[in-house]
């Protein structure tokens, strides 16, 4: 797909009808005890870009030929708590780390059953969690939070990801 077809488009599943964006998720397959493979139910997907702390600074789109990802499809652990912010290590551990922590807490799952959103937290309580779900869904909402911070002048990196950064909010 081109820039020029997403503004020939008629339609959007944004509220924000002017929003063309395109995001693309891989189908997630589930392999079964029994040997079999079946496709996991997708219950959303929700797409966020953290909202910005001054309000007098002008909001700008990016420009056509923009790219960036958010996650990492080879991650199989997380390196850092969700509090990672409020470690005494935080301010010395250097951007290029912070940037990693911050990536990490940008992803989350909810997991969808018959008693509703649950989370996969040890408590099961929660509607949403950092990890991915461990426990029987019937469907499941990827959630990812993607980097409103752009270096202004490059539209791609190699790693799709040097060339935009999570704000620290801090």
């Amino acid at each position: 797909m081109t820039f020029a077809d997403t503004q020939k488009s008629t339609c959007t599943t944004s509220l924000v009808t002017v929003d063309k964006s395109n995001y693309w998720v891989p189908k997630l397959y589930l392999a079964n005890k029994n040997g079999t493979i079946t496709a996991a139910k997708n219950g959303g997907l929700l797409v966020y870009y953290l909202q910005r702390m001054n309000d007098n600074e002008t909001i700008v789109a990016f420009p056509e030929g923009f790219r960036m990802i958010s996650g990492n499809p080879m991650k199989r652990a997380r390196a850092y708590p969700d509090n990672v912010k409020d470690l005494p290590e935080w301010k010395t551990m250097g951007e290029a780390a912070q940037q990693v922590a911050l990536a990490e807490q940008a992803i989350s799952w909810t997991c969808f059953n018959k008693a509703g959103a649950t989370g996969s937290d040890d408590d099961h309580t929660n509607t949403y969690t950092r990890k991915f779900p461990d426990i029987p869904c019937d469907s499941f909402r990827s959630e990812f939070i993607f980097p409103n911070c752009w270096n202004g002048k490059d539209l791609d990196s190699a790693d799709h990801k040097s060339h935009v950064a999570y704000p620290d909010l801090q």
